[in-house]
């Protein structure tokens, strides 16, 4: 909820007091503190936001390793993955994001605990999963991103300590906007398309926000 007062006789009151072409004098201007449903005053643009950061050991065959799905009580707006993995040999592979609308099933699934940005947001609503297995995939409504990344020694120990090697696919960057996903029947899914490499692990992490 926002209440907004203005001594102003001005017609256009302007929020955070930004001019425009339309109002040029800043006298008019309002400062917005947005809340959140619990009352308590919220940070940034007042929309929720979140980060999970996990890591699993890639099965031979892997499809699908990992999924962030959507809630029937919030939007869910991904706006980053970030991708990073270590193996037996130097090598390159390929990654895929694939927007589905329904979801994965089996491939021993493990699910994770994201943590909220800012403490005094509610917990989130996404399911973030991640496979042991070979899931069986739900159905694709298509491949918002593919690369072809280089993969570490795993005997680098420490490596994962330096954030630079995190491949980051910003969404907002990329394609001016966030990928949505609706319901909780959607999801994105990071997928490796069947690759087999030995000793293969995989350090990922999602950034999204919810309203």
């Amino acid at each position: 909820m926002a209440i907004i007062t203005s001594g102003s006789t001005i017609t256009k009151l302007k929020v955070n007091g930004v001019p425009d072409k339309y109002n040029q004098n800043p006298s008019n201007a309002a400062l917005v503190t947005p809340y959140g449903t619990n009352g308590v005053q919220s940070t940034g643009v007042g929309k929720s936001s979140y980060i999970f950061y996990g890591s699993i050991a890639a099965a031979n065959g892997v499809t699908d390793i990992a999924a962030i799905s959507g809630s029937s009580t919030k939007i869910i707006y991904i706006t980053s993955v970030n991708i990073f993995s270590l193996q037996g040999t130097t090598g390159v592979n390929s990654y895929f994001l694939i927007k589905r609308s329904t979801l994965n099933t089996s491939g021993a699934p493990t699910v994770a605990t994201p943590v909220a940005n800012d403490s005094n947001d509610a917990f989130s609503t996404a399911t973030l999963t991640y496979y042991g297995g070979i899931a069986s995939v739900g159905s694709s409504v298509g491949t918002v991103w593919s690369g072809w990344l280089n993969s570490e020694v795993n005997t680098n120990l420490g490596i994962v300590q330096d954030s630079n090697l995190f491949h980051s696919i910003n969404f907002l960057d990329l394609y001016g906007q966030p990928i949505c996903l609706r319901s909780a029947s959607e999801s994105l899914c990071l997928n490796l398309n069947g690759i087999s490499v030995a000793a293969l692990t995989l350090y990922f992490q999602f950034l999204w926000t919810e309203e």
